[in-house]
């Protein structure tokens, strides 16, 4: 193999391996098998998917699971309070999207940094945004299991670089900006890979809800 042509095998070597990393990074969902239906801004699932058994907490210290799901449409966020722009910019999108429906899911919004993020951080930061949010959060190993189920990308890093030896709080959080839907079996149904025009978001949940 010429000079040119191992130059060429890894020009494209690289830019398979950077296709790969960024489909990784931003897919916010990982659908069963099968054809998802596109509406305006939400993908829906080719069938409802189970999600597993986990046990996290509310904002008010209560034991929230899969029983917590049942009973009602849902829409889940993961995020953070101390995020600056992302997350109250998609609750607030929610909020304004799921007042106008005739049948309104709940928001979940489900913390992926715990440490911070206690019950009273919670309960305060959700209700600044509607009176019906749930704030949850819990082990960071139970979070990572719904997590995964969704398929949802979150990291927790050093704020200065380091692995180790960071101040407490001293840390960044990165995560996926998707909103999941969950219907009243508690089954993940549809995503929105960002939530950002509560007009289309409404229609979507219209198709999505039935109603």
């Amino acid at each position: 193999m010429n000079t040119r042509s191992v130059k060429a095998f890894f020009i494209v070597l690289a830019v398979a391996i950077g296709f790969g990393y960024g489909t990784f990074v931003t897919r916010p969902a990982r659908s069963p098998e099968g054809v998802v239906t596109r509406l305006n801004a939400a993908t829906l699932l080719p069938r409802p998917q189970e999600l597993p058994i986990f046990a996290l907490h509310d904002e008010a210290g209560a034991p929230f699971g899969p029983a917590q799901l049942a009973g009602e449409w849902s829409l889940i966020f993961f995020g953070f309070t101390s995020c600056a722009d992302i997350c109250p910019t998609t609750l607030q999108t929610l909020v304004e999207a799921t007042a106008r429906l005739a049948v309104k899911p709940r928001i979940v919004f489900l913390s992926v940094d715990p440490v911070r993020d206690t019950t009273g951080v919670l309960a305060s930061y959700v209700s600044g945004f509607d009176a019906g949010m749930r704030g949850v959060t819990g082990d960071d190993a139970e979070i990572r299991k719904l997590a995964s189920a969704f398929g949802v990308f979150y990291a927790l890093s050093s704020a200065s670089g380091s692995a180790s030896g960071a101040a407490p709080g001293a840390y960044r959080v990165e995560h996926s900006p998707a909103v999941f839907v969950t219907d009243p079996d508690g089954r993940y149904v549809a995503v929105f890979t960002s939530a950002s025009d509560a007009g289309l978001i409404a229609t979507d949940l219209r198709t999505i809800i039935g109603s």
